[in-house]
This record gives C-alpha cells, sequence and structure tokens, in this order.
C-alpha cells in the first residue's frame, strides 16, 4: 500500500498556527509511576500502584503500539502522558522541556476508544468545523484539507452522510466511525497522536485499514502512540515499536517492525513462540504466566535490543515544545459561530425534543383552558387564579428543565474529549448553547399563556373585553413566567455540571425544583414559616417568582364578592389573603422588585453553570 502523505496540503505561515509538517517532538518519560486511591482493609483509606517505574523514549517517525492484558495500565499510561492523570511521581519531558499539559494540548491530539462524534453532522461538515477550530483557516484552505483527508481514510462514499446517534441503525458504520475520529484529529497537524484501543470493534480488514493508515502518518513525521490489546499478527508487525506491559511494569521494550526482536526475545527467556501462533497472543499467554521470568529477562538487559536502551536526542531540545503563542487556533468569535451552527444544524436534523416542548405548552394550556375556562370574577374565581399561578410556574419549571439534562448529558463527552484536544476554548460552550436555545425559552411561555390565560381570563379583566390595563398584566405575567423558564434553565444546566450521569441529573434536577416550590411562599406564608425555613425563601428564585406572578395577575383586579368579606380589590387578596410582604409601598414596585431579583437569579446561575461545565470540560 502507498504510503499516504497526510500534510502537504495547505501550506500556511507559523502566524496561521497551522503549519504543512508537524513540528517533530520527542516525548521522554522516566521512572513515572501512578498510585490511585483505594479502600484498604475495614475501609482505611489506602492506594494502589498501577503504573510502577515505566521510562521511555516516544520519538518522531515511529508508530508505538503499548500492550499488555486487561489491567496492565496501558490507558493510565496515556493519561499520563497527555495530563489527564498526574504522575505520583517521576518526570515527563518535551524535546527535553518539562512537561505542561497546555503544551500538550497544542502538539497532541487523543483518540478514545469511543467514537465520541456529533451525531447530527455529516462527515464532511464534522471535519469542516475540525478544521475551523484546529487552525482557523479560511474555507477554501479548509476544504482542501479536508477533501484530502476524506480521500486519505476511505470516507468517500459517505462524505455526505449523517454520522448517526450510537446503537442506531442509521449513519456511517464502526469502521468508518473510527476512521473519521482519527482524520477528526488530524485536521490540525499534531506531533503526538495517541490512540486508546483504535482497532476495538473492528474487523480484520478494518483494522489492517487503520493500522496501515497510522504507520504512514508516523512515517510522516508524526510520533503515534496507540494501545493495542490483542491484534492480529499482520497488524502487530505493521507498528515500529514495541512497549509491553504486564502489572504495570515494562517487560519489553524494542523494535517491532523487522519482524524477530519481540519474538527473540521471549525465545533467549525460555519461551518459543509456535511458528504459526500470533505473536500478540502467545506474549499475553506467557506474560500472565510468567511474569516475574519475563521481568527478570527485561530488567537483565542482555536479551533487551541494543536501541531499546537509547539515549534522548540533543538535537530534539532544540526545538521549541510549545507550537504557538495562543491557547486557540480559532478565535473565540469563530469558536461561538462553530457551535452555534452546530446546534442549529442538531436542532433541525433532531428536532424532537424541540416539538415536545412546544408541544407540551400548547397541549397543556389548551387543558388547563378548558378545565379552568372563563373563571370569571367571583369569589370561586380568586382560588381558581392562585391555583392557575402555582401550576404554571410549576409546569413551566419542570419542563424547561428535564430537556436540558437529556440533551446536554449525553453532548458532556463529545465536548470534554474535543476540549482536551485543544479544539476550543470551554468558555464558549455554554454562552453558545444559550444563543441556540433561546427561542425555546421565549416561544413555549408565551404560547402557553396566550392559550391558557385568554381561555380562563386570566390575564385579562372580563374574556372578551380588554383595556390598557390588561394588555399590561398579560406581558406582566409573561415576563414572570419566561424569567422562570430562563432561571430554571440556567440552574438546570448548572446541576448537569455537577451530576456525574445522566440518572443522577434526571432525579436531583426536578427534586430540587419541588423543595423549591413548596417553600415559595404558595403553600405556607413565608411569615408563618418556621425560621429554619424562612431563610430559604430569601434565596429560593421561585419564592420571587411568586410574588411576581400573584402581583401581576391581582394588581387593579376587582371582584363581585361581598364587601365584608375584605377581598373585593386584588390588592387585599395580595397583602391579606396571600401575605405577600410589603416591600416598597406599592404592588407595582414589588412586582418590579422581584423581577429584578429574578434577573439578578438569571445571571448568577448562569455563570455558576459556565463555571462549573468549564471545569468539568478541562479535566
Amino acid at each position: 500500500m502507498a504510503g499516504i502523505d497526510l500534510h502537504p496540503v495547505v501550506a500556511v505561515s507559523v502566524a496561521d498556527t497551522a503549519t504543512s509538517i508537524p513540528p517533530q517532538i520527542q516525548l521522554v518519560f522516566d521512572q513515572v509511576s501512578v498510585d490511585v486511591p483505594i479502600k484498604g482493609d475495614h475501609g482505611k483509606p489506602s492506594t494502589k500502584r498501577i503504573l510502577d517505574s515505566v521510562s521511555g523514549i516516544f520519538g518522531p517517525d515511529e508508530a508505538w503500539a503499548v500492550m499488555g492484558p486487561s489491567g496492565s495500565g496501558k490507558t493510565t499510561l496515556l493519561n499520563a502522558l497527555t495530563g489527564v492523570t498526574k504522575p505520583t511521581v517521576g518526570t515527563i519531558t518535551v524535546n527535553n522541556h518539562p512537561f505542561d499539559r497546555a503544551t500538550m494540548r497544542q502538539i497532541s491530539a487523543f483518540v478514545p476508544q469511543d467514537d465520541l462524534l456529533t451525531p447530527t453532522l455529516t462527515v464532511h461538515e464534522a471535519l469542516m468545523d475540525a478544521a475551523l477550530f484546529k487552525t482557523g483557516l479560511p474555507t477554501q484552505d479548509r476544504e482542501a484539507r479536508v477533501t484530502t483527508l476524506i480521500s486519505q481514510f476511505g470516507l468517500e462514499e459517505c462524505r455526505d452522510v449523517l454520522i448517526g446517534h450510537p446503537g442506531s441503525n442509521k449513519g456511517i458504520s464502526g469502521g468508518q466511525k473510527r476512521r473519521l475520529s482519527v482524520a477528526l484529529e488530524l485536521c490540525g497537524n499534531p506531533s503526538l497522536l495517541y490512540l486508546d484501543e483504535p482497532t476495538s470493534g473492528l474487523d480484520a480488514v478494518n483494522t489492517m485499514s487503520l493500522v496501515r493508515r497510522l504507520s504512514n502518518l508516523a512515517a510522516s513525521g508524526v510520533t503515534v502512540i496507540a494501545t493495542i490489546h490483542q491484534p492480529s499478527a499482520a497488524a502487530f508487525f505493521t507498528f515500529d515499536r514495541l512497549l509491553l506491559l504486564h502489572r504495570g511494569q515494562i517487560c519489553y521494550q524494542g523494535p517491532v517492525a523487522l519482524g524477530a526482536q519481540p519474538v527473540a526475545f521471549f525465545a533467549a527467556a525460555g519461551f518459543v513462540c509456535p511458528a504459526l501462533e500470533n505473536p500478540a497472543d502467545f506474549m499475553f499467554e506467557v506474560l500472565v504466566m510468567n511474569t516475574a521470568a519475563i521481568r527478570a529477562a527485561y530488567l537483565e538487559g542482555s536479551m533487551v535490543p541494543e536501541d531499546a536502551q537509547r539515549a534522548p536526542d540533543a538535537k530534539m531540545s532544540l526545538l521549541p515544545a510549545r507550537r504557538t503563542a495562543s491557547a486557540y487556533p480559532a478565535s473565540r468569535a469563530i469558536q461561538m459561530y462553530a457551535h452555534v451552527r452546530r446546534n442549529l444544524l442538531g436542532m433541525r436534523r433532531d428536532p424532537l425534543l424541540a416539538r415536545i416542548r412546544v408541544g407540551s405548552a400548547v397541549g397543556v394550556s389548551l387543558i388547563v383552558g378548558v378545565l379552568y375556562f372563563d373563571i370569571g370574577n367571583g369569589a370561586t374565581g380568586v382560588n381558581q387564579i392562585i391555583s392557575l399561578l402555582v401550576f404554571s410556574m410549576i409546569f413551566l419549571a419542570i419542563t424547561s428543565a428535564l430537556p436540558v439534562v437529556i440533551a446536554i448529558l449525553p453532548e458532556f463527552d463529545v465536548v470534554q474529549k474535543e476540549c482536551r484536544n485543544n479544539w476550543y476554548s470551554p468558555w464558549a460552550y455554554v454562552p453558545a448553547k444559550l444563543i441556540t436555545e433561546l427561542p425555546l425559552l421565549v416561544v413555549p411561555p408565551l404560547l402557553f399563556l396566550a392559550i391558557m390565560g385568554n381561555m380562563t381570563t386570566l390575564s385579562w379583566q372580563t374574556k372578551g373585553e380588554s383595556s390598557e390595563s390588561d394588555v399590561s398584566r398579560f406581558f406582566m405575567l409573561y415576563l414572570a413566567l419566561f424569567l422562570v423558564v430562563f432561571a430554571t434553565n440556567s440552574w438546570a444546566y448548572f446541576l448537569s455540571g455537577l451530576a456525574p450521569t445522566t440518572q443522577i441529573a434526571t432525579l436531583i434536577t426536578p427534586g430540587s425544583i419541588m423543595p423549591m416550590a413548596l417553600l415559595s411562599g404558595f403553600f405556607v406564608n413565608q411569615q408563618d414559616m418556621s425560621w429554619i425555613f424562612r431563610w430559604f425563601t430569601y434565596i429560593n428564585y421561585l419564592n420571587y417568582a411568586w410574588q411576581a406572578l400573584a402581583s401581576a395577575s391581582f394588581i387593579e383586579r376587582t371582584f363581585d364578592v361581598p364587601l365584608a368579606t375584605g377581598l373585593s380589590t386584588g390588592d387585599e387578596i395580595l397583602r391579606t389573603r396571600l401575605g405577600l410582604p410589603v416591600v416598597t409601598g406599592s404592588i407595582l414596585s414589588d412586582y418590579w422588585a422581584n423581577i429584578g431579583i429574578l434577573v439578578g437569579f438569571v445571571i448568577f446561575f448562569r455563570i455558576l453553570a459556565t463555571v462549573i461545565i468549564a471545569r468539568r470540560l478541562r479535566k
């Protein structure tokens, strides 16, 4: 198979942040050990050593296979070398410069074992987005780069096919997803390419196709480091060098390409590989049964190929470790644009969740409108208005929170992988989501109130008759409901950033809303609460939402009830029946004060969610 030249597509200057040939990198790790905390005897905290004094040199023009039985520490080694896991002891240098995670993110790319891709994009769109994030180049230059990658990775037949959701029959195949995952990271010319089990789940044909492409990529100047579990003999001998791990220790380190070195090493240690057996399978069997013997042979040194004990190349220290001074190739504005475009495409191609949000608002408003049709201004109307306000607040809060949990958590793994590979800043993700979702925060409460408010006369003094005050009442109610939706949406983003799984987030999000609704001041007046709960009302945004909704609904409203009850006007109901606190002395002023506090909660929750999610994505 002819060599694959992955880098002459677009020749640009260093100032363009993407070069035609990646800078050569030599990664040296010395006596690296990684300990993880565990529960010891009787529940006492203890540690377990996953990597034990591992040393090696990964240089340019080499394709490394990191192999070993399950649990040998392969993925832990990759995480240590990429900065995800901090070594307990040991040193890591890049071109003789101290290891720096920010530098590694600029010069390296990591392809995880799972294909973490955006399902609503086509192959071409995904590559164009990756090229935009990784290079910031004009469309014409990115198109040329993407066209070459599509050709080199054999993705022409699925160029305009949607990637598809995991487990779905629609979309590209598993082999195409694997090749696409690698191609995405090559859009920015990395000097180091890490791959965790890249052949997992692939058949023999796709495995050989991918491994050969990795070998050819290494020949072009990139250092390729791939963990491989049990490759075929053909795939095994395609790699240039082998690092063999077992129980966190190196058992062999040396060349593979010439074919006989690992087999000769095991033979010299007293374990001869049968002629027709896969060397990879044979080595694993020997390692599991005779770990001490192989480890002793490696430490003895006489059986290890001479170049396995090579020293770092002094010339590499003259090359810069960091590629550019800028943290990201694309500007923040370009990052935001790409995120918004990608989110809008996702909503257009997978509109089910958006339709449910709008449909539920319309459907429930019709049901409520029929049940409370023309409640009027009689004595029973007071109770019905209060019930409608509370139901509307809780319904819109829950229906604006759950879609966030359902939609955003499945994206986190994809976005975290992209942030880890330095595609874009995590601070651009949440603001872009807000821009995309803004119509879904504005439209559902508007439709809900327009239908329900007109049918029940909640937003009008008398059905069929409107006045200037009634128009003001409608917009005051809508503003309060919109802020409930906006604040709850931001609160749900915050909880999603904290929750480790979708299941937990699905439980805690509505679980947090119901106690806030219970202590909002409707079920128990604020002044009647025990001091244990009263303090919570001051930090409960639904408390201010309830006061704003009640003020908007009852202000300047009159009721046909006996004067002896003292509840013939909305002002009297607010102060006497509902016991709303008097802050400014004016109901209208109190309404705007509550609206201002709700806006403050929206801003606070949004900032908090952005910080929490950005910190999560940086891990």
